[in-house]
C-alpha cells in the first residue's frame, strides 16, 4: 500500500476517534461511508477495515489497542476489496470484485487474495487472472468461477474451506475446458493456492457448506435441479 492510501486511511481514522462525541453535520447524512465492513481478528489483537479512499476500495489492517495502521491493500483498475475473512490473527483472505465508481456496488468476481497483516505475503489465490498482474507469475493455469470463502478455519490457519462454482476452467490461448461440476468444496493453502478436493454437493448451486473447525462437513444446504 502506497503513502497516500497509508497516510488517507491513517487520517480517516484519526478523524473517527475524536469526532464521534462532537455534532455531526448534517452533510455527513448526505455522503458516502468512509468506513464499510470491520471485523476483529480471531485472538482481538488487530481489526481490519474495508474502507473507501478516493475512488478506491481499501483494506486496513489496524493494531489493538494502539491504533496504528501497520498494513494494508488497495486494487487498481476498477478492481475493489470485497470483503475480508480472517484466515489467522495475522492473515486475512480478500474476496475481489469490481467497482466502477464510489456510489456503484461492488460485484464479486469469484476471485481470492491473501496477504499478511503487515501487508507482506501477498498472494493471488484463484481468479481468471494470473500473478502477473500484481505479483511474481505463477505457474498454475488461471480459472474462471466464483470462490467463496465457507469456513476460515481458524484451528488451522494454514487453510480455509472455499466452494467453487464454476463450469470452465481456462487452458491459455482462448481454450476452455467444460466441468460442468457440482459446486465442490476444496480446501484451500492460503498462503499458495493449492487445492485439494474435500466434497461435492448433491445440488449445482448450494447455498452453503457447513463444518466443524477441522474441516470436517456437517451440512450443506441448498436446493436440487427439479425444485
Amino acid at each position: 500500500m502506497n503513502k497516500r492510501v497509508v497516510g488517507a486511511l491513517a487520517v480517516s481514522m484519526a478523524f473517527y476517534s475524536f469526532s464521534v462525541a462532537a455534532e455531526t453535520p448534517t452533510r455527513d447524512f448526505a455522503r458516502y461511508p468512509t468506513f464499510t465492513e470491520m471485523k476483529l481478528s480471531p485472538q482481538g489483537n488487530y481489526l481490519a477495515v474495508k474502507a473507501q479512499v478516493g475512488n478506491d476500495s481499501s483494506l486496513g489492517i489496524i493494531k489493538l489497542p494502539e491504533k496504528k495502521l501497520i498494513g494494508g491493500l488497495q486494487f487498481k483498475g476498477g478492481s475493489a476489496v470485497g470483503g475480508v475473512y480472517w484466515a489467522s490473527d495475522d492473515r486475512v483472505l480478500v474476496p475481489m470484485a469490481y467497482q466502477d465508481a464510489p456510489d456503484d456496488d461492488p460485484v464479486m468476481t469469484g476471485e481470492l487474495y491473501a496477504m499478511n497483516i503487515d501487508g507482506s505475503g501477498k498472494q493471488y489465490l484463484y481468479g481468471f487472472q494470473d500473478n502477473s498482474w500484481h505479483l511474481q507469475r505463477s505457474s498454475k493455469p488461471a480459472e474462471i468461477g466464483l470462490a467463496r470463502v465457507m469456513n476460515p478455519l481458524p484451528d488451522n490457519p494454514r487453510f480455509s474451506l472455499v466452494s467453487v462454482e464454476t463450469n470452465t476452467t481456462y487452458l491459455g490461448a482462448d481454450t476452455y475446458r467444460f466441468t460442468n461440476n457440482y459446486t465442490p468444496l476444496y480446501l484451500l493453502d492460503v498462503l499458495n493456492g493449492n487445492k485439494k478436493l474435500v466434497a461435492k454437493a448433491p445440488m449445482r448451486s448450494p447455498s452453503g457448506y457447513f463444518s466443524d473447525n477441522v474441516a470436517q462437513v456437517l451440512l450443506v444446504s441448498g436446493t436440487d435441479d427439479d425444485s
